[in-house]
């Protein structure tokens, strides 16, 4: 997913140097372009770095990202503001009017026609190139919190923190980004952050803008439910890797916390907000809706990669919200559908196991607090309620593995769990540690992937 995220993020790039090289040629060449002679001598130096690295796609990466993209970024923002400072002499100039003071910030003077008035070339030069711009700033301003959030995690010692990064990570990326669109969106009209962004009721009622997204909500969690659930084989994802190497209730309560009460508001502001207006005005609507439908599902991607039925769901999710987006005209309606969905997709499981296997939940809700017989007992009171709960035999195995107990009855709780998931990597991972334990080497190195060192 590595290359892709790259590719897109040079995608993005070439497109905002071509709008910037078509808005004024001279100046792009004064302010963006590079000497040939420091493009060669940086060149030869990437290249140099990749082939003397094992890893050519990380190396490549880190140079985008550390040297080329923070580059770029300053001698884009001094474009721009010669630009503006340009093209606004140049309109007061033919307007007659007294030139502006520099104490007034010369971005707040552009402001892009509300919607149902053209636009010019000039407006559409500025709403493109602000979004460019959004993107590659937030990419950028990611990778450094994502870098500190990482080192701290890993200077903490502990291996099992992935989760608790991804949470905490995303969570400061969510308000930066909210804060880029809040000055962003400020152009497109006067009227607040709100309006800009489409979460206004307007002249519509609460029936096609409340009631019909929950129930279309609803309805469409309990089929992505239905359809995942009842699969026989359930394909491994890097997001449910780290779900299951994280042992922190708490952390999987704030990531719980994160997908159901922030996602959907941040990805309808940034999808259906803000990115949907300034598509739609450049493009049309059918574009936008394909364009932000595509790029919603390319998000999660990443999350579900290998589970193509998920990467299905949220692709059709995507086109549903955009297309109601649409139809009600309020961004209000996709968000109110998303956060039915998601409450829905998280709370639904969560009330069937606790109708159906109250101690399993018991277990996953207190692990932080329980004694290593409080969950022994209440995983073998969990299987004993449901004999086919595969995750019970792993975690039960697991324990008796950490506590250093019975590790042959240890492989056979794991042997279960795989009679019932052969091909599951966190069972896998288990059999193979408790192999290792037992002075088995050879059984275990003939365990696929030989993950010796894994946690689930």
């Amino acid at each position: 997913m590595l290359e892709i995220a790259l590719i897109c993020l040079l995608s993005i790039g070439f497109l905002d140097i071509r709008y910037l090289r078509k808005a004024d040629r001279d100046l792009f060449r004064h302010v963006i372009s590079i000497p040939k002679r420091v493009i060669f001598l940086f060149s030869l130096l990437t290249a140099l770095v990749v082939i003397s690295t094992p890893n050519k796609l990380e190396a490549v990466s880190a140079f985008v990202y550390v040297f080329y993209l923070p580059a770029y970024l300053v001698r884009r923002r001094r474009f721009l503001k010669s630009y503006r400072a340009t093209t606004l002499s140049a309109r007061y100039e033919y307007e007659r009017l007294p030139a502006l003071e520099e104490s007034v910030p010369q971005e707040a003077v552009v402001n892009i026609p509300s919607k149902g008035q053209p636009l010019s070339e000039q407006d559409k030069f500025y709403m493109a190139s602000d979004a460019y711009g959004l993107i590659l700033i937030w990419t950028f301003s990611g990778v450094i919190i994502s870098v500190v959030i990482g080192a701290l995690m890993n200077a903490s010692g502990r291996k099992d923190l992935e989760l608790a990064e991804m949470v905490i990570s995303g969570f400061l990326s969510s308000v930066l980004l909210l804060i880029f669109i809040r000055k962003v969106s400020g152009r497109f009209s006067s009227r607040g952050f709100l309006y800009n962004i489409g979460l206004v009721k307007g002249p519509y009622s609460l029936i096609k803008i409340v009631l019909l997204p929950a129930l279309i909500g609803l309805c469409f969690a309990g089929i992505s439910l239905y359809l995942v659930f009842t699969r026989k084989v359930v394909p491994q994802t890097p997001l449910s890797e780290v779900i299951e190497a994280t042992q922190s209730s708490s952390v999987i309560l704030a990531f719980l916390a994160l997908a159901v009460l922030v996602a959907p508001l941040v990805e309808e502001i940034v999808f259906r907000g803000y990115f949907f207006h300034v598509l739609s005005r450049l493009k049309g609507l059918k574009f936008a809706v394909i364009v932000i439908s595509l790029s919603f599902a390319f998000l999660h991607v990443g999350q579900y990669w290998g589970d193509w039925m998920a990467i299905f769901v949220v692709t059709v999710l995507g086109f549903v919200l955009t297309i109601l987006r649409t139809w009600s005209q309020t961004t209000i309606a996709s968000t109110v559908m998303h956060y039915v969905y998601n409450g829905g997709i998280t709370l639904i499981p969560v009330i069937a196991v606790i109708v159906t296997n109250p101690p399993y939940f018991k277990y996953q809700a207190y692990y932080d607090y329980l004694t290593s017989q409080q969950k022994e007992a209440l995983l073998k009171e969990s299987i004993r309620r449901q004999p086919d709960l595969a995750e019970a035999y792993n975690n039960l195995a697991w324990l008796y593995l950490e506590e250093g107990k019975d590790l042959k009855q240890a492989l056979q709780w794991v042997d279960k769990a795989l009679s019932h998931h052969p091909n599951e990597k966190a069972y896998l991972d288990t059999k193979a540690s408790i192999l290792e334990k037992l002075n088995m080497v050879d059984e275990a190195k003939d365990t696929p992937d030989d993950p010796l060192s894994s946690k689930n």
